[in-house]
C-alpha cells in the first residue's frame, strides 16, 4: 500500500500510517476490533485491499497467495478482470443501489428474464434477486417447506451453506459458525460418497 493509499484513509478519518505496515501490527489490531469468523491468523498475514490480479492477492508485507475460493465463490472471474472494470467505468452515471425488493427497474427485470431464459425446465419460472448466498439458501428453504409441509432436510458433511438462520443449521464445515446458535431444523447429515477415502472404512469392492 502506497502514501497515495494511506492518504486516502487518513482523509475518512482512519488511524493508520506507513510505519505500521506490518502484518504483525494489524493481525493485532484485527483481533482487537473483529469478531472472529474463519480466519487464520497463525497462518495469513493482513491483506492489502490495493493490490491483487486474476487469482493472485498479497499481504501488506507483499507475500503473494493463490485466490483459489473464488473470492468465496463470487469473482469467477478474478480480481481486476478487465472487461468487467471497463464495464464498471461505463455505467459511472447509473445509480447502482436502487431498492429491488420494493420496486421495479428495466436492468432488474431484463436480468430475472435472462434468467429464467436459461434455466432448465418448461413450467413457470420467476426470479428474486438476493444480496447472499445465505439468503438464496433460506429461500429454497422456505419454498420446500412451504411446498411439502416437510421441516426435515439432508445435507451433507461437511458443507457450508452460509451462517445465518436456516442456512446455519445445514452448515457443518466448521464449528464456529455455529456456537451459540440453536438449530432451525432438523437435519439428516450424510457424507460425501468418495471412495477413494471413504468416511464408513469401505472400499470400491464392498
Amino acid at each position: 500500500m502506497d502514501e497515495k493509499h494511506i492518504k486516502i484513509l487518513k482523509d475518512l478519518g482512519f488511524d493508520i500510517s506507513q510505519k505500521d505496515l506490518t502484518n504483525d501490527y494489524w493481525k493485532k489490531r484485527g483481533a482487537d476490533a473483529l469478531a472472529l469468523t474463519t480466519q487464520d491468523r497463525d497462518v495469513y498475514g493482513c491483506l492489502d485491499h490495493t493490490q491483487g490480479d486474476g487469482v493472485r492477492i498479497f499481504d501488506i508485507e507483499g507475500t503473494e497467495y493463490l485466490d483459489v475460493t473464488g473470492g468465496v465463490a463470487v469473482r469467477a472471474f478474478g480480481l481486476r478482470y478487465k472487461p468487467y472494470l471497463d464495464f464498471e467505468a461505463s455505467i459511472l452515471d447509473v445509480v447502482k443501489e436502487l431498492p429491488g425488493m420494493d420496486f421495479d427497474a428495466i436492468p432488474q427485470t431484463l436480468l430475472a428474464e435472462r434468467v429464467a431464459g436459461i434455466t432448465p425446465g418448461n413450467h413457470k419460472k420467476r426470479v428474486v434477486f438476493t444480496t447472499s448466498g445465505a439468503r438464496a439458501v433460506e429461500g429454497c428453504m422456505k419454498s420446500a417447506m412451504d411446498l411439502s409441509g416437510n421441516r426435515r432436510f439432508v445435507a451433507f458433511r461437511p458443507a457450508f451453506h452460509g451462517r445465518t438462520g436456516y442456512a446455519l443449521s445445514l452448515t457443518s464445515s466448521n464449528s464456529k459458525h455455529k456456537n451459540g446458535f440453536p438449530q432451525g431444523v432438523d437435519v439428516i447429515r450424510v457424507f460425501y460418497p468418495y471412495c477413494y477415502r471413504c468416511p464408513y472404512g469401505t472400499t470400491e469392492e464392498d
